[in-house]
């Protein structure tokens, strides 16, 4: 299991970057379009977004263990990762929205749901279950484990080498503290929720 765990965190460290890129997207314009608080609730929603982002490669280590190699190159997994993807813009779009416009009643609504509150738990596990290049690296390499134990040992390993190069993005926050720069991230919340919806539809053509 010592070698399943080095070799995980080994391959989240050399393909982190990536990751980076699918996330910052999602994670700056959230964190910086709330005003600063501390480091504290910075912290709690980076941590909800990771939460998120391990039960995802927990659950995908298991159905790679479950059922095989044929799920991550299946016309299926591309429609999930697709319908992952319609999710994620629709609630970028939505909270950009509520945060932009509080003064709409439809948005108003929008800013109670419970959906929105649970932002960053759900934007992880959305992300984390988009079937991308490294994830589909790390989980041939389970299959190739074949054992419980040390593919799932695997899979954390591989979550923390990764989220290394999400630390220093969640005190982007303190970027909040800017009224200017706040708007700037409600706006970009939009723009990013729009461009996640074209990725997906690009996927489902593909598919």
């Amino acid at each position: 299991m010592g070698g399943s765990l080095v070799k995980g965190l080994l391959l989240g460290l050399s393909t982190g970057g990536f990751c980076l890129g699918a996330c910052a997207p999602v994670l700056l314009p959230y964190l910086v379009s709330h005003p600063w608080e501390g480091a504290r609730p910075v912290l709690r929603r980076g941590a909800e977004f990771l939460a998120g982002r391990l039960l995802a490669y927990l659950a995908a280590a298991l159905l790679m263990l479950v059922l095989g190699r044929q799920v991550l190159s299946s016309p299926a997994a591309t429609r999930v990762a697709a319908g992952l993807m319609v999710l994620l813009s629709a609630l970028m779009v939505l909270y950009g929205l509520s945060r932009s416009f509080p003064e709409w009643k439809v948005c108003r609504a929008f800013g109670r749901s419970p959906a929105l509150r649970r932002f960053p738990f759900l934007a992880g596990l959305a992300l984390g279950l988009n079937v991308c290049p490294p994830l589909m690296l790390a989980f041939t390499y389970i299959l190739t484990v074949g054992a419980w134990g040390p593919g799932l040992a695997f899979a954390v390993a591989f979550f923390a080498g990764t989220a290394v190069y999400l630390l220093p993005v969640l005190f982007s926050g303190y970027l909040g503290r800017a009224p200017s720069l706040r708007g700037a991230a409600e706006v970009a919340a939009i723009f990013s929720g729009v461009w996640f919806l074209a990725n997906a539809i690009a996927l489902l053509q593909r598919g």
